[in-house]
């Protein structure tokens, strides 16, 4: 806003300072309404990131009857057998709030990134339903 004025509106989330410091939230397209309480990826990735076995993730809404949408999760770890969804909602729910625990969670060796960093979000929602149904 310059004089009242807006200018430019990019869509995405951030926290302005009076220190002038900001702080992406992440982008409005990505933004996990759940039970009506927003959520911003990235900042349920970073502190998935800070788990010491977990090298990649990506969290994403998937559809939910009663909450709108769900938190879900797909993480690369090196050694898949040394870690549990469990395990890594009890890392998230130790950081942040309990709404924004990834309720689906699916660990994977990786992520299958294109050579840009891109991940194939189509693929990783897969995963994550597949992980839904072998929980339920």
């Amino acid at each position: 806003m310059i004089d009242g004025v807006r200018h430019v509106r990019p869509g995405d989330y951030v926290e302005a300072y009076e220190d002038r410091h900001i702080e992406f939230l992440g982008r409005g397209s990505a933004v996990i309404n759940t039970g009506g309480e927003k959520v911003y990826p990235a900042e349920v990735e970073q502190a998935l990131l800070e788990h010491p076995a977990v090298h990649d993730a990506v969290v994403f809404g998937l559809p939910d009857r009663r909450m709108g949408e769900q938190v879900c999760a797909v993480v690369g770890v090196e050694d898949v057998s040394s870690i549990t969804a469990d395990d890594l909602r009890a890392w998230v729910r130790e950081r942040l709030v309990s709404y924004k625990k990834p309720r689906i969670v699916a660990v994977r060796q990786s992520l299958d990134r294109t050579p840009a960093g891109k991940v194939n979000m189509k693929a990783v929602k897969e995963t994550a339903r597949e992980a839904a149904s072998q929980e339920t």
